[in-house]
């Protein structure tokens, strides 16, 4: 998981490399942290498409587990 932290991806390829790991997370779900202002996206891929880095989100999937 430390290899992967640091790995920045869309919410729809992260939602799918987490699918199953914890929370299942969906794209929505994601784009909807970063809308709060949770995390903040991490720059763009060549189609405009934000970047979120992977340990932000999985952060946000363990405090919502642990409640």
């Amino acid at each position: 998981m430390e290899q992967v932290a640091d790995q920045l991806g869309t919410a729809t390829e992260i939602a799918r490399a987490l699918h199953g790991l914890c929370a299942n997370p969906t794209p929505a779900m994601i784009r909807g942290y970063a809308h709060r202002g949770h995390m903040v996206n991490r720059g763009h891929d060549k189609t405009g498409r934000p970047l979120y880095r992977v340990g932000d989100v999985l952060d946000l999937l363990i405090e919502k587990i642990a409640g």
